[in-house]
């Protein structure tokens, strides 16, 4: 048994018994021992039972006391070769001191630190003089941590370090671990383009995220550094900077110019050539011309370069698409025609910006005159406020002859005629207000004639209707064509 026993008075007056027992006392004494019936009393233990975080070099110690037989009559004392401390179920080496009164105070004599980290499973065994055995103390503590010397880990950087082409308004952000003391988080600081910021922290499992969202978007094609730096709570330090380049400037859509939103296009004014004009992108030479006809499933899709379009300035490009006669007239009845740009990253290549916006337009028939306003089906309310009819030049005219008579459910003349010339200078038309007042409720029907330089009339003409009521007369609205 590995132990060290130390003597003391007490001790030596037990010597002299063991004498006397040897000289024909012995009677006397082993009738000292048999009154003697209670075992060893543990008194303290330290490490205490559960305890947690214990130095690695702590010594393990008891106390323990044989209780007296009676008052004034001391127990027969701890027998200290019968002491036993196993630690995992193995001995190890321990002093013994006498503390007088019976008492005694056992620790240990290790030859090394116990582990980290580690539960350690103890045993004391203890008997007296008389023989009686204490029983068996059992007991477990924790050992400590082992030194925190290594810094919090900062990883998942975000944008990447070295990365390019990152959106302007990108948000910024790592993770930091550190699986001994902790993440200290207030002395997390961060800097972004050399100046610190205000960030945001997420307590994550068993991390935490450090989340940065500028106010105001990157400037573009610039560099920008990002430094971390962070403790844990044993005052290990990390410093983690890195950098990443935002995007180029964007390229955006194209800005249509014409045909304009809900234009009407008349063959003889635009010769037969539907102009397509857009902003021009100097950084883009190549683009994409997309038209649809919205009622059927046609679609023509044109990839333009260089010489396909012409420049109107330095900021307005056109495309000139030419049509006959007859395919005018042949698409004017296939309704609206929608149309869009978008930008190429080379010929025949890939978009590389959104489409623009999507107009629609439509063709008149090339053997119509093209009514302005009021159009088909016009609806006026304001008695007081006569219409102004606009209509687009046409065969040369010399001047124009109006027309407006109001018109049944069948479309019969039923009411006022009225006509007036116009000269060819002007294409409107309006009356007086007072003499529109004299206008019955009802429908109308209005067209315009040229008078041509040979004296003769226009040979084609159209008729548009419009809805004088107040109130509405709630009667369906014929459609007649010329």
């Amino acid at each position: 048994m590995a132990q060290n026993i130390r003597l003391d008075v007490k001790q030596i007056s037990w010597m002299i018994v063991l004498c006397m027992c040897l000289v024909g006392v012995i009677p006397a004494v082993s009738a000292y021992f048999s009154d003697d019936q209670e075992s060893p009393i543990l008194d303290y233990v330290s490490p205490a039972n559960g305890e947690i975080f214990v130095d690695v070099s702590v010594t393990i110690e008891a106390y323990v006391f044989d209780p007296d037989i009676a008052f004034g009559i001391p127990g027969s004392g701890v027998d200290f070769q019968s002491v036993e401390m196993l630690m995992k179920g193995k001995p190890v080496p321990f002093f013994i001191d006498d503390l007088g009164n019976n008492k005694v105070y056992i620790h240990t004599n290790l030859p090394a630190s116990l582990p980290y980290l580690s539960w350690i499973d103890m045993e004391l065994k203890v008997s007296d003089n008389a023989g009686n055995t204490m029983p068996a103390y059992r007991w477990e503590f924790l050992t400590e941590p082992a030194p925190d010397t290594t810094p919090p880990e900062i990883t998942n950087l975000s944008p990447p370090d070295g990365s390019s082409a990152v959106v302007v308004n990108a948000q910024i952000y790592c993770k930091i671990r550190d699986n001994q003391s902790g993440v200290d988080v207030s002395s997390i600081t961060m800097h972004v383009d050399g100046k610190p910021v205000i960030y945001s922290v997420i307590n994550l499992f068993d991390e935490v995220k450090v989340v940065y969202q500028a106010p105001e978007p990157f400037p573009y094609e610039t560099s920008i550094p990002v430094r971390v730096s962070v403790k844990d709570f044993a005052g290990n330090t990390s410093v983690v900077s890195w950098s990443f380049t935002t995007q180029t400037i964007p390229i955006g859509p194209a800005q249509l110019l014409h045909p304009e939103a809900n234009d009407f296009l008349n063959y003889q004014l635009e010769e037969g050539i539907i102009v397509f004009s857009w902003t021009y992108d100097p950084r883009i030479e190549y683009y994409r011309l997309i038209i649809k006809f919205v009622d059927y499933p046609c679609m023509e899709k044109m990839d333009l370069g260089p010489d396909d379009y012409i420049f109107v300035d330095e900021n307005t490009i056109e495309m000139h698409y030419g049509l006959t006669e007859r395919d005018w007239q042949d698409i004017s009845e296939l309704g609206d025609i929608s149309w869009f740009i978008v930008k190429l990253d080379g010929e025949n290549g890939n978009p590389v910006s959104p489409k623009s916006e999507i107009w629609f337009f439509r063709l008149a028939d090339p053997d119509s005159v093209v009514i302005r306003s009021p159009t088909n089906n016009t609806k006026f309310y304001k008695f007081d406020t006569p219409p102004i009819f606009v209509w687009d030049p046409f065969d040369n005219a010399v001047s124009y002859m109006f027309g407006l008579a109001q018109i049944g459910v069948n479309g019969e003349l039923i009411g006022r005629i009225v006509t007036a010339e116009i000269d060819a200078s002007d294409t409107t038309f309006t009356f007086e207000p007072e003499y529109w007042k004299g206008f019955d409720n009802g429908r109308y029907m209005w067209t315009v004639v040229a008078n041509l330089p040979n004296g003769s009339r226009s040979d084609f003409y159209n008729l548009y209707f419009y809805k004088f009521s107040y109130p509405n007369l709630g009667v369906p609205f014929p459609i007649a064509h010329n």
